[in-house]
């Protein structure tokens, strides 16, 4: 920033400094799902075999329906966009968008979607969805965790495994007070449980709890986002 000055009778002086300007900024929220595909990489499609979606919301949400998921997510990402067209940011802006539009197109064009709301005790009720699993995605707060089992009920004694979501570092001047967490596993063929390890976990996933193992899921606030009860 350049600051010029005048005054009568004498030559302009200008004085040249960089200023740091803070900006606050309104949080922006997203809500936080869980997806389990019947095909590795999420897709819709293996050939000509149709894919399976299960789509896990967090108990308490205020979204019912696949269509107030979407509308959530499309939200997110208008209000991202508008802050950073404000500010002129660009860097690490398709890291934070394209898991967005990944949950929106897997939803648009699997075949078959399932939506549950809080916990699933058996994947059976779902489109007989047990045993089907081979990719899974995690979109939340950061450290936002869910627990898959390779039984009904949470049994842990066939194997367990906790999934949790790692934090998108995100240049630039923005600060989203409501970071993004990602854990994706694109295929589960390459992945061992975490106890009780009988194999790997593909075509294996039969129950679903949010949070870890004997740890409840943290509070909800109205847009979705789990809250840190220590801030």
């Amino acid at each position: 920033m350049t600051i010029t000055v005048n005054l009568p009778g004498l030559p302009p002086a200008s004085l040249g400094r960089t200023f740091s300007i803070p900006v606050e900024l309104p949080p922006v929220t997203f809500p936080s799902v869980f997806l389990l595909s019947r095909h590795d990489k999420l897709s819709p499609y293996a050939g000509h075999d149709g894919g399976i979606l299960i789509v896990v919301l967090r108990p308490g949400t205020p979204l019912k329906t696949l269509g107030d998921l979407i509308a959530a997510l499309n939200g997110f990402k208008h209000s991202v966009l508008n802050l950073a067209g404000m500010l002129g940011w660009t860097p690490g802006l398709g890291d934070l968008l394209n898991p967005l539009e990944v949950v929106i197109d897997c939803i648009s064009s699997v075949p078959e979607v399932n939506l549950i709301v809080g916990v699933a005790r058996d994947l059976e009720e779902f489109s007989d969805f047990n045993d089907q699993a081979s990719s899974l995605l995690l979109l939340g707060a950061p450290e936002a965790s869910v627990t898959v089992y390779r039984d009904t009920d949470f049994d842990v004694g066939e194997g367990r495994s906790v999934i949790r979501a790692k934090r998108v570092e995100l240049p630039g001047p923005i600060r989203i007070q409501a970071p993004l967490g990602i854990a994706y596993r694109d295929a589960l063929k390459n992945y061992r449980w975490d106890v009780n390890d009988l194999g790997d976990m593909d075509d294996a996933i039969q129950s679903v709890h949010w949070g870890a193992e004997n740890d409840p899921a943290p509070a909800q606030s109205p847009a979705g986002i789990p809250v840190d009860p220590t801030t």
